[in-house]
Formats: C-alpha cells, structure tokens, sequence
C-alpha cells in the first residue's frame, strides 16, 4: 500500500480485489492471506522469506486495520523485500510502517531487519476518543498504536484512522517478485499449533485481544497460494501450491 505508485497498489487494491471496491491498478499484485471485519485491532507473528537479490519487484507480508470499512485510510505494518516507496531494499527483510490518515497524507519508513525472523507486529486503537487534526481544515480521527515485540512495548509510530474500527487484513502481497513460503500465526517453520504465536483480533470496548477464529474472506492469489492451519489464526503462503 504505497502512494502514489506502489500505495494503491497495496492494500487499497487489495481491499479491491477481495471486496469489489473501486481504485486503480497501477502494477500487477497478488494476495495471499485473511481479511474481517469490525474491530479495532490486529496482532501476530510474521516471518517472511528472503531471497538472495531482488532485481525487480516488491514482496511484503502484512497486517492491517483500515476505516470502518472502505480501506481509503489504514494503518499497516510488517515486513518487505524489494523496492518500497521511498525505499530500496534487494537484499534482505526489512520491517517497514505505513499509513494514509485523515488528511489523506500517505506516509511509510522502513525500520531496518527485524530482530528475529519471526516476530510479534501489533497495530490497535488507543482508546482515547477522537482528536483533532488540521489539514488545512479540521478533521477529526482516532489515533492507532503500532507496536511490535509485545503490546506493553512503546509505539513504534502512532498513525491515525477516521474511525476506531475496521477491516482487519493479514496478507502476503507479491508485486512481481520472487517468493518463499511465508508464515502467519507460527511458533516456527511449519510449526503452527501455538495460539499464543497467532493472529488475534482487538476488541477496545472490552480490552480483549480474542484467537482470529470467525468467518473471514480469503485472498488466494495463486500465487501467493494459501494454506490456512487453523482457521483463521496461523497460515502459510508459498510460490506454488501448499
């Protein structure tokens, strides 16, 4: 989800392969992963798979919580591999923050490789109510916490939503790049029986992280190919069927 040549091309089109919502396709992209909607918040582990050198091409693995419920605006954090807004990185995994906030600003970084290759990402609702932005003009919007490692960490960036709910998204996005096979919800490779590792879903109005487990919609890009281990808290994607 980058803006204005790779931001579209992210979550937005994403959101429009998956749910028919109109925005233009700038580039070739593929998914891989879940999606659901109505809550505040997304948390779970991510490892991505790395290849040697990526001459072309972009590949990320992802969550994501956008604006209740049409993805104009969203928060989103992860790792990525390739040639990101802003950014090039061939060579090896990096975890990269986006979002595009009330005032329609687009804005991303990238934080270097992350500490281990599987690790925590985090994005949820303060619970503060709504705050003012001016852009020029006054809007409001509700401030969402990234965090990665635990939820007791400090932010790694505070990003900004125009409502507290949304579409929760957790996906592999190729944009002609090579891939591997990549885990979502796994204590490691191919080992993705732990609920503590797995993607949960935030509820603020009762401070509950609760198991991904209701009925969500698919991505199966072919490739990235899906392969969920539990429905719908650990998955894999990979190059080829799995």
């Amino acid at each position: 989800m980058r803006r204005p040549s790779s931001t579209i091309r992210g979550l937005a089109i994403a959101v429009t392969l998956d749910l028919l919502l109109v925005g233009p396709a700038l580039a070739a992209q593929s998914y891989g992963g879940w999606q659901d909607s109505n809550w505040n918040g997304i948390d779970g582990y991510i490892r991505q798979s790395g290849t040697v050198h990526l001459n072309s091409g972009l590949h990320l693995d992802w969550i994501t919580l956008c604006q209740h419920d049409s993805c104009s605006q969203w928060t989103q954090v992860g790792t990525y591999q390739g040639y990101l807004t802003g950014h090039s990185n061939p060579d090896q995994v990096h975890v990269f923050y986006e979002n595009v906030n009330v005032c329609g600003t687009y804005s991303n970084d990238d934080l270097g490789p992350p500490p281990t290759p599987n690790y925590a990402y985090y994005l949820s609702y303060d619970g503060n109510g709504q705050t003012g932005f001016y852009c020029p003009t006054h809007h409001t919007g509700y401030i969402i916490q990234y965090r990665m490692g635990s939820i007791g960490s400090n932010p790694i960036f505070n990003g900004d939503l125009s409502t507290s709910d949304g579409l929760v998204l957790a996906k592999t996005e190729d944009q002609g790049a090579l891939l591997g096979t990549d885990y979502y919800g796994c204590q490691g490779v191919e080992l993705c029986s732990n609920g503590s590792y797995g993607l949960h879903l935030y509820t603020s109005s009762t401070g509950i992280w609760s198991g991904w487990t209701g009925g969500s919609v698919p991505s199966n890009g072919n490739p990235p190919y899906l392969h969920t281990f539990n429905n719908y808290w650990s998955f894999k994607t990979c190059p080829s069927l799995c």
